[in-house]
């Protein structure tokens, strides 16, 4: 199995099928140290809930050395810009804090980030340390998706509020939708501007496709917000789907109902004539 960023101890349960009547099922537990070169504490930078009009938050993680030779640890990037981090060194080769910073413009959700860092031991010659935020979001749809639903009669006109978190919202400036059946545009209404979505008579959603509306606007934080659209369908006709049966093997057409034979009366025996004749 990849490891990827886990260190230290590690335990897997593994569920194992057999032949054997009296044991038909048998249930391991597997357990393994993965071996690193550095040890972190915590194991990762958890920033936490960010306000959207927080500056900048930090956070610190120890490192020590792993079970590899002595630490030459240096910070070699990171996988987002709005993350940095830097190294101080409390004993050489054994301890170290890592610093790590986040600032904003913060995105609309969460924040993610890898800082990579190199260990100057050779066995393991790179390690990460995992960044994570939670961001109230900047810019949402409510309701957040558009649904269809089938006992909606004629031309459909559909509703989303775009809700911005603070006083200083953006504008959106264009929508658009991946289906050519419907038709999608923003309007103002009062002083909030909405997403609205006409969905035309008799309209079928394409099977096996996701049909969602993109919104524009002239936010660096949120330039795009995606609204999925789903529908709620009937089988044809509009009737109920019949109960299933019972499990089918793939592939097999549907059973014939059975004939029944036809039910004949019983009829009475005739009665036994006694000996000598009638009387």
């Amino acid at each position: 199995m990849a490891t990827g960023p886990l260190r230290g101890k590690l335990s897997k349960m593994v569920f194992v099928a057999t032949n054997d009547r009296e044991n038909p099922a048998l249930r391991l537990e597997c357990e393994a140290e993965i071996l690193s070169a550095l040890k972190c504490d915590p194991e990762r930078a958890d920033l936490g809930r960010i306000k959207r009009n927080q500056g900048k938050i930090e956070q610190s993680v120890k490192i020590t050395r792993g079970n590899g030779g002595p630490l030459k640890p240096r910070v070699a990037f990171t996988t987002n810009p709005q993350v940095t981090a830097e190294l101080r060194e409390n004993e050489p080769g054994e301890s170290y804090d890592l610093l790590v910073t986040a600032q904003p413009p913060w995105p609309n959700g969460t924040l993610r980030a890898t800082v990579q860092i190199e260990t100057g031991v050779e066995q393991v010659p790179l390690e990460s340390v995992v960044v994570l935020a939670s961001v109230a979001p900047r810019l949402q749809a409510v309701p957040a998706r558009f649904t269809l639903r089938p006992e909606q009669k004629g031309d459909l006109r559909l509703v989303a509020r775009l809700a911005w978190d603070d006083e200083q919202p953006g504008n959106a400036t264009g929508a658009t939708v991946n289906d050519p059946n419907l038709v999608v545009r923003i309007e103002q209404q009062r002083d909030q501007q909405v997403v609205v979505l006409n969905v035309p008579t008799d309209y079928n959603p394409q099977p096996n496709k996701n049909v969602q509306v993109t919104v524009k606007t002239d936010d660096a934080a949120v330039p795009l917000l995606q609204i999925p659209v789903t529908a709620m369908v009937t089988p044809s006709g509009g009737a109920p789907p019949a109960p299933a049966a019972g499990p089918k093997r793939p592939g097999a057409s549907p059973a014939a109902p059975r004939a029944r034979a036809p039910v004949t009366p019983a009829t009475k025996p005739p009665t036994p004539t006694p000996a000598g004749g009638a009387q």
